[in-house]
């Protein structure tokens, strides 16, 4: 791995000159021994296990694959390092060869040199295979990473989305209280198109309330359409529902409403079960009124009827039940939601 200018450096600090010995000896051990500058805690540097002198990276011509080797293998078998500056290795070779020549006292130095050049080379082929399971592992740790910076994000994303089902569980459930019905608008013709009829409905609706003295923001109307289906030759407008942003508009609306001319109504936007309940009402109202009673006297309360300020009946599980007052001074049965389109003098009857 030596390059020309490590040899000389080899030489040179091989001189058995007092001087150089003492400059090797003597040189700080932070300092880089081939550009003399400092070895910082941040700079990737090594230290010689023979000489222990101190040298960067790139100074020495280490790779940052084999930087990464000899760190991991240090941590786990006492990895040693030897650098090319000085020609530490072929020093080290010399001395162990010299050594084993006089441990033996064979002449032999071109035997043993070659025995440890084999070892080297197996040395250098391990060390190629651990560089590769490095390698290896490496990539397979950034894939892992990445694999579960990807369930992080997943985990958030539902986490988020639980969160806030939690935060509105009857989302799904419309809001009736920011609605209004419109009914007795004429309609367009059906030649008409969609959009048309809808700009054409939506003038009527704040030409109606402004009519009562309700000024509506357009911008604060968030839907309106008509309900039901479009028939030919029908007898009566469907009806328009009127979506809007704030409730104190549709409180303003429906304390206004007596103010609407004939056919014109506005009511609040009931469930089926509410209408249901209020056709009960309605059809006991005009019965009173059949009877003689004044409209005045009739009011409607929840889901009840009052007459002169006392309970006629309510409507409980969709049945009309009169009060006890109204059902000792009368021989009318309780009026089934079922039949509210017979005569109440057949109910009776029956």
């Amino acid at each position: 791995m030596a390059d020309n200018a490590g040899s000389k450096k080899r030489k040179a600090g091989l001189d058995d000159s007092p001087d150089k010995c003492h400059y090797v000896l003597n040189k700080q051990l932070d300092v880089c021994g081939k550009c003399n500058k400092k070895c910082e805690e941040d700079d990737d540097a090594i230290q010689c296990d023979l000489c222990r002198m101190w040298v960067h990276t790139n100074c020495d011509n280490v790779s940052q694959e084999q930087y990464k080797a000899i760190n991991t293998l240090s941590e786990i078998n006492n990895c040693v390092y030897y650098c090319n500056i000085n020609d530490c290795l072929t020093c080290l070779k010399s001395i162990i060869n010299d050594w084993m020549i006089h441990q033996a006292g064979l002449p032999q130095p071109d035997l043993t040199v070659s025995t440890l050049s084999a070892d080297l080379e197996q040395l250098a082929s391990a060390h190629c295979k651990i560089e590769k399971a490095v390698s290896d592992l490496s990539n397979k740790i950034e894939t892992l990473q990445l694999q579960e910076t990807k369930l992080v994000d997943q985990i958030q994303t539902t986490s988020n989305a639980l969160d806030r089902h939690t935060a509105n569980p009857t989302q799904q459930v419309p809001d009736r209280k920011s609605n209004v019905v419109l009914y007795g608008i004429d309609e367009c013709s059906s030649r008409t198109s969609r959009h048309e009829r809808q700009q054409n409905d939506v003038k009527a609706v704040l030409e109606t309330l402004s009519s009562i003295k309700v000024q509506i923001n357009p911008d604060h109307i968030i839907d309106c359409f008509r309900l039901g289906k479009f028939k030919q030759n029908q007898s009566r407008p469907r009806p328009i529902l009127i979506k809007l942003q704030r409730t104190m508009d549709v409180n303003t609306i429906l304390a206004n409403k007596s103010s609407l001319p004939s056919p014109l109504i506005i009511k609040p936007d009931m469930s089926p079960q509410e209408r249901a309940i209020e056709s009960v009402l309605l059809k006991e109202r005009w019965s009173l009124i059949k009877a003689g009673h004044n409209r005045k006297q009739i009011k409607l309360s929840n889901n009840r009827i009052f007459v002169n300020n006392q309970l006629h009946g309510e409507v409980i599980n969709a049945v009309f039940k009169y009060s006890s007052s109204t059902a000792s001074n009368s021989s009318a049965q309780p009026m089934d939601i079922t039949h509210t389109k017979q005569p109440r003098s057949q109910e009776q009857s029956s």
